[in-house]
């Protein structure tokens, strides 16, 4: 997974991030601007991957935005076209996550 999130950062810096119909929706439901996103890619880690996901794998990943907001991104990496695909955003309830926001509870 390191070189997966070594692939997620690389895109982000050279600003390579699409965003799914659904994410876009629910990032302006939730508030979540683009550079949290950018920022939250930059400063992130794997918590979980779904490789059964069709048609790119998909990961869960938490990313810390520059204001200290968490968020839990849904991504696939799309190296065919080199982008990172966001596919959903939320910023994680912290009654649900253990204190890292990196496990349910």
């Amino acid at each position: 997974m390191k070189e997966t999130l070594k692939r997620i950062h690389e895109y982000s810096e050279e600003g390579r991030i699409r965003l799914k119909k659904h994410a876009f929706i629910r990032c302006i439901e939730r508030r979540i601007k683009m550079h949290e996103i950018e920022e939250a890619l930059l400063n992130s880690e794997i918590i979980a991957s779904y490789p059964e996901d069709n048609p790119l794998k998909s990961y869960l990943i938490i990313g810390i935005t520059q204001n200290k907001r968490p968020i839990h991104l849904v991504v696939a990496i799309n190296d065919d076209a080199q982008h990172i695909l966001i596919i959903t955003a939320y910023e994680p309830d912290r009654t649900k996550w253990n204190d890292s926001l990196t496990e349910r509870k």
